[in-house]
């Protein structure tokens, strides 16, 4: 951008503070909001009116993403289902339940299955994937990463209710039971059962909840 717009564009921001109060400004953002999770929504497999996605969100293979009522993401969620990769083709899906709630700078990747159940809370920078780059053996490693063909394990499951603190990464062929709750900064390589709370790197049952 032109340094004298963007002098101009961030005076008339100023400006703006003084010819209409704060709850406007969110209003209009709010309608923005809004308006780019209509178009988001419109590239998923099936149109959901009732998602709140924030700008910017980065969006890869919506047609093998579904997402349940009362959807929310906030700044920089980025969702990707991978059907094709240095030209392996891949057969993704992600499925999200009714109710669930990511913070901000959240990632989700998948070739296989990653399914949420319903009334789930992800806190900020969460990663879940459902594949590496590779397997652990010499003909891969002896390549770049980034030329490794993808890999799953097995796919990811997170039931209903469960709470995921901030930082957290859930990796492959895992299952989160229903209700647990996941402490801050873990890294999640095995399944747990219901009611449980988990913690660590790699995370361990600290507390069971029922």
């Amino acid at each position: 951008m032109n340094i004298r717009l963007k002098y101009l564009v961030m005076h008339l921001g100023k400006i703006s503070n003084l010819i209409y109060p704060q709850y406007i400004a969110l209003k209009i953002s709010n309608f923005f909001h809004f308006f780019h999770s209509g178009r988001i929504s419109a590239r998923l497999s099936t149109f959901v009116p009732t998602i709140l996605v924030k700008y910017p969100t980065y969006l890869k293979g919506g047609k093998y993403i579904k997402l349940g009522v009362d959807f929310r993401a906030s700044y920089r969620f980025r969702i990707e289902a991978w059907d094709n990769y240095k030209g392996i083709n891949y057969n993704p899906k992600i499925i999200i339940g009714d109710n669930v709630s990511f913070s901000d700078n959240c990632h989700i990747g998948a070739i296989d299955l990653i399914q949420i159940g319903n009334n789930v809370l992800f806190g900020s920078n969460v990663f879940i994937t459902d594949h590496y780059h590779g397997k652990s053996q010499l003909s891969d490693i002896n390549k770049c990463p980034l030329d490794r063909p993808l890999f799953s394990k097995g796919p990811v499951i997170i039931e209903d209710g469960v709470w995921v603190g901030d930082s957290v990464s859930i990796m492959p062929n895992v299952t989160i039971g229903h209700s647990c709750i996941i402490g801050a900064n873990s890294v999640v390589t095995k399944s747990f059962p219901p009611y449980c709370m988990i913690a660590g790197c790699p995370a361990k049952i600290i507390k069971n909840l029922n």
